[in-house]
C-alpha cells in the first residue's frame, strides 16, 4: 500500500507542477518542505498551488462543508490549484458502505447527481450544485478504500 501512496504523490506533485508550470507561473519558485511524515509542496505565482502528502495532512480551512466525507476516513493527500482542489482519503470499511454514503449524501448536501458509476472494486459519482462541480471516487486496495474528492468551479 505504501507503494501506492508514492505513487499517488507523485503523480499529485508531477500533474501539480507540470500543470502550474505550463499555465504561466512567471518565477517558476517551488518551495518543499518536509514535517515528519508530511511533504508540502507551494508553486508561486499565477497559477501556482500547493500540494500536501503525508500521514497527518489536514482538510483545507475553505473546504465546503456539503461535500460528504464518509466518517473514519483519514486526508492523505491534498492538492489546490487556483479554483480547484482534490482531497485523497483513506478509510478501513466496505466498498459497499463507502458507495451507498456517497449515493444517499451528495443529495442530501444538495448535489445534483449527474453521474454515478457502481462496480464492486471501483465507483465515481459526480454532481454540481450552483457553479461548482464535485467528483467522488472510490477504489478499493489491499483492505482499504481510496476516496478521491475533486472539487472545481464549473468552466462555461
Amino acid at each position: 500500500m505504501k507503494a501506492i501512496f508514492r505513487v499517488l504523490c507523485l503523480i499529485g506533485f508531477t500533474a501539480m507542477t507540470l500543470g502550474c508550470w505550463n499555465s504561466g507561473t512567471p518565477d517558476g519558485k517551488v518551495k518543499v518542505s518536509e514535517d515528519g511524515n508530511n511533504v508540502t509542496v507551494d508553486v508561486a505565482g499565477p497559477g501556482g498551488g500547493k500540494y500536501q502528502a503525508g500521514e497527518s495532512v489536514k482538510l483545507p480551512a475553505d473546504f465546503p462543508k456539503d461535500v460528504p466525507i464518509y466518517s473514519g476516513a483519514k486526508a492523505k493527500a491534498v492538492t489546490t490549484v487556483q479554483q480547484a482542489q482534490n482531497v485523497h482519503f483513506e478509510v478501513s470499511a466496505a466498498m459497499e458502505k463507502v458507495a451507498d454514503f456517497y449515493d444517499t449524501e451528495m443529495p442530501r448536501q444538495g448535489w445534483k447527481v449527474i453521474a454515478a458509476f457502481r462496480q464492486p472494486e471501483s465507483c465515481v459519482f459526480s454532481g454540481e450544485k450552483g457553479k461548482r462541480t464535485v467528483t467522488v471516487g472510490l477504489s478499493r486496495s489491499e483492505g482499504v478504500v481510496q476516496i478521491n474528492i475533486t472539487m472545481s468551479e464549473k468552466t462555461e
